[in-house]
């Protein structure tokens, strides 16, 4: 009867192992390297992905999970409303002296920032045999921002550029020309209501004019 001998490792229950195999740990090859996964610290993993997280990093997260989602709101509160305008007036050109037509138009707002504000502008006039039409992209600053205080009246400048198109009649047909078109200027708005403005507008501009008109402003959404 051929008996295997025993080998007891310390503080370990009694292993029974074959001759060849004497002094090895189970989970370790013959020369000392680790074949078991879990050994070689796939649960030191598993422990370290659990692993909650420290209590000194938990506050700051948490603020910054609550307060990154309200900097856009808070940014969009502090802008204006858009707001669309119409407008009608004078306006002078020089031609030996000045000569004045009538104008009519309208100008539409999307505010960037609390002051800062961009949008198209309209303006049709007409002459004597002739008319203009204006289309312009316009850049317009508030003086004094109106979020957060009750302003009655809001001065503001602004400066535009884009399309200037004048249609003239003679006996030989109609004709029309285009070049570009520069305007700049400021003016006042005052508070009618809530949401109704009104004021006055004076620029000048390419071709060379000069523009005084009136304006009733009224702003959509908040």
């Amino acid at each position: 009867m051929r008996i295997r001998p025993r080998v007891v490792w310390p503080n370990h229950t009694a292993r029974q192992v074959t001759p060849g195999s004497a002094g090895v740990e189970p989970g370790h090859d013959s020369q000392g390297n680790c074949s078991d996964p879990d050994a070689a610290g796939g649960k030191g993993d598993d422990q370290m992905l659990r692993a909650p997280i420290p209590r000194r990093f938990a506050g700051p997260l948490l603020c910054a999970l609550l307060v990154i989602p309200t900097v856009g709101v808070a940014t969009a509160q502090e802008r204006p409303g858009p707001a669309v305008e119409l407008a009608a007036g004078w306006v002078g050109f020089a031609d030996d002296g000045i000569v004045g037509e009538g104008l009519v138009g309208g100008a539409a707002r999307m505010y960037l920032s609390s002051r800062i504000a961009v949008g198209p502008e309209v303006v049709y006039m007409d002459g004597s045999n002739h008319s203009h039409l204006i289309v312009t992209g316009n850049l317009t600053w508030d003086v004094l921002a109106s979020i957060g205080r009750a302003l009655r009246i809001t001065p503001f400048v602004v400066v535009g550029g884009g399309l200037y198109q004048t249609r003239e009649t003679f006996f030989s047909g109609p004709f029309t020309s285009s070049e570009g078109a520069l305007t700049a200027g400021g003016g006042v708005r005052a508070r009618a209501s809530d949401r109704v403005t009104v004021g006055i507008d004076a620029r000048i501009g390419w071709e060379t004019h000069i523009r005084i008109n009136g304006i009733v402003g009224v702003r959509i959404g908040r």
